[in-house]
């Protein structure tokens, strides 16, 4: 019995160590300029450094424009911005990074 416990305990320990938290903060709001208004989001690393890889906005099904160029180098505070095109309802922002990709849905 104690040698099934220690075995699953251990188990525990080595899988259980992952990077399950996010590294990035994913945000969304609405710009206005020259009277057209318009879906940014922004995404800050929360963590000491990030790659962010890729940004997918609704599942591809809306393109978007990343305002400082995509792969980018985030040191702790820093962020992007990505520009969705047209009159998008964000619904769901993918974000492919070095360190895993994360999903938030709004």
């Amino acid at each position: 019995m104690n040698k099934t416990l220690a075995i699953l305990a251990l188990t525990l320990i080595i899988f259980g160590c992952g990077n399950s938290q996010p590294n990035i903060e994913i945000t969304y709001e609405y710009q206005t300029t020259f009277g057209y208004t318009y879906p940014s989001i922004n995404v800050k690393a929360i963590s000491d450094t990030v790659t962010i890889n890729k940004v997918i906005i609704n599942r591809g099904n809306c393109g978007g424009t990343i305002m400082s160029g995509l792969t980018k180098l985030l040191k702790f505070g820093e962020s992007i911005s990505v520009i969705a095109n047209g009159d998008s309802d964000v619904k769901q922002v993918d974000v492919l990074t070095d360190d895993g990709d994360w999903s938030v849905t709004f």
